[in-house]
């Protein structure tokens, strides 16, 4: 009798999953939530084997297991970034630290959070629908009303325990370094205040101030491609040289773009001074066009020489790429971009994408960080 021939059943095929992807996701969740996702940026996430799932560390640093997220589709990923995210915004790296029941308060910390995400991956992560729990409670009474459950049922609290696909994760952050869960909270709050929400249509007049960084804007210009222009002027004639008229050479760029951030991160005070820039370039081209932004394009342009004033629109968050295409409507790379901004934004467009560009920048430490990321592409700071 012949043997049956064994079936092996196939695995199912993920893509390799690389930094970008966790970025591209990264960059969904602080569009919409800005607070959470500047928690995650703060907390440096990286690839971990070490984790079965996700898990922070004593430095809150988030660990990410690259064989368990590439399982997850792009939705599933925004999900259990806010899901760690939540973890510090909610504080439970100083809550129910030194409780008789501690992975009763795991649960109690998996639920508080549970309730505000969708589309977390699979049917196993705690909820409080399903301990028939009331929504929007404390964190506190929540594990109040799991001890009282498990009292009489303590094998569904242990099944939910450890059935949960990110068992221990609320765990880890116990006993963790609270300054440093403090400050990245605190931050993110302040930038969370700043940029506002996705988008903005608010609008303000922003009077120019006059910046003493002339060098600074003639070597910006000078980055850029520019010709000699000879110009014949009405000055006297040399006695030594009776028949040669007055000559002039000058550097001059033909057209030019300027991008603008406006979200709202950027103070008034920046934004003054970023008139003062394009009325500066103004006077080095034949043509300067200027693109506002903050999530997206919200004005474009034609800079007058002379400019005193200009209305801002936007205010809302950061994205710089909209800018960037657009700019590539009016000719870019071909025409070269400065873009004027406080760097307060998780990612920058390709460094293939910035052919051409120098980035005006207000604060120092986004300078060095844009210059981390996009080595080889100008920049200055103007503080």
């Amino acid at each position: 009798m012949a043997k049956k021939k064994e079936i092996k059943k196939k695995e199912k095929y993920y893509p390799e999953i690389t930094a970008d992807d966790v970025n591209s996701s990264l960059r969904d969740l602080i569009r919409h939530i800005p607070l959470l996702g500047f928690i995650i940026i703060k907390m440096k996430w990286k690839f971990d084997k070490r984790v079965p799932t996700a898990g922070i560390s004593k430095n809150f640093q988030l660990y990410l297991n690259k064989e368990f997220f590439k399982t997850l589709t792009p939705k599933e990923r925004v999900a259990v970034l806010k899901h760690e995210s939540l973890h510090l915004a909610h504080r439970h790296f100083d809550r129910l630290l030194d409780v008789s029941q501690p992975h009763i308060a795991e649960i109690a910390k998996e639920i508080s959070i549970n309730q505000y995400i969708d589309g977390l991956p699979g049917t196993d992560f705690p909820t409080v629908e399903m301990f028939n729990l009331d929504r929007n409670l404390s964190l506190e009474e929540y594990y109040k009303r799991l001890l009282k459950q498990a009292q009489k049922n303590p094998d569904k609290i242990m099944c939910a325990h450890g059935n949960n696909p990110l068992k221990g994760d609320a765990e880890q952050i116990k006993g963790n370094n609270i300054s440093i869960g403090e400050k990245i909270c605190n931050d993110a709050k302040d930038y969370a205040k700043g940029i506002g929400k996705e988008t903005s249509d608010l609008y303000e007049k922003v009077q120019i101030i006059p910046t003493d960084y002339k060098a600074k804007i003639n070597s910006l210009v000078g980055c850029q491609p520019s010709t000699t222009k000879i110009k014949r002027t009405n000055s006297r004639r040399s006695k030594r040289y009776a028949k040669s008229p007055g000559i002039k050479k000058e550097l001059e760029l033909g057209s030019a773009i300027m991008g603008l951030d406006t979200s709202g991160s950027m103070n008034k005070e920046e934004l003054a001074k970023a008139i003062d820039v394009a009325k500066k370039l103004r006077n080095k081209c034949a043509n300067l066009w200027l693109i506002q932004g903050d999530t997206e394009v919200k004005e474009i342009s034609k800079i007058k020489k002379n400019i005193k004033e200009l209305g801002i629109k936007g205010r809302g968050g950061t994205e710089l790429t909209p800018i960037i295409e657009k700019a590539k409507e009016f000719g870019y790379p071909k025409l070269p971009l400065i873009m004027f901004t406080d760097g307060e934004v998780w990612d920058y467009p390709s460094k293939k994408d910035l052919r051409n560009s120098v980035w005006v920048f207000t604060r120092e430490d986004t300078a060095r960080s844009f210059h981390k990321q996009r080595p080889g592409v100008p920049y200055a700071v103007l503080l």
